[in-house]
């Protein structure tokens, strides 16, 4: 248990690592390209203390709005891509059409080495859904765009529905059907 406590721990640390970055890069980069003028200050009630202030609230909604969506790309892609290659992975073991498909893309890395996996998907899933879920928050406080919103809720879907799909190829590895019953 500790082992997979530790390696846990160890694939969740990029994608924690890449929420915070990006949310502020993405913020001061806009900041600073649309030439917008901003204040750090306290708030000493809520979850966060530190805000960003601008100056009129249509430009604090586009910033929000479109480091939001900035942030959703930069989770959504990896764990998208984990789904995408754990699926062939595991697809391609025993199935020579797969293989050979994937040769004539040129992805046959995929199958050959095994580096994805349902932990890394899971953890990257859960970073993804919380990402989503703060800005459906956000969405519905109306400080982000509808469309961003709509799009982090059809990502919500596709990842539950990539997940399930990953942990019922990983749970047949593990526990085979029995094709001839409890005779």
């Amino acid at each position: 248990m500790l082992k997979l406590l530790k390696r846990a721990l160890k694939v969740s640390l990029l994608p924690a690592v890449l929420m915070i970055v990006v949310k502020f890069v993405a913020v001061f980069g806009l900041a600073f390209l649309q030439d917008f003028d901003y204040s750090i200050g306290n708030n000493f009630y809520g979850l966060f203390t530190v805000q960003v202030y601008f100056d009129n609230p249509i430009t604090t909604t586009y910033v929000n709005s479109i480091s939001n969506f900035i942030l959703l790309l930069a989770i959504g892609i990896p764990t998208f891509y984990l789904h995408v290659k754990e699926f062939y992975y595991r697809k391609a073991q025993g199935n020579p059409k797969t293989i050979v498909k994937l040769t004539n893309l040129n992805l046959l890395k995929w199958i050959t080495s095994q580096k994805a996996g349902f932990l890394n998907a899971f953890i990257w899933t859960c970073f993804f859904w919380v990402t989503s879920a703060i800005i459906l928050s956000s969405t519905m406080n109306s400080e982000t765009y509808l469309w961003i919103g709509a799009i982090s809720a059809l990502g919500i879907v596709l990842s539950a529905w990539g997940l399930l799909t990953t942990f019922e190829l990983e749970t047949a590895r593990i526990y085979p059907e029995d094709k001839h019953g409890y005779l």
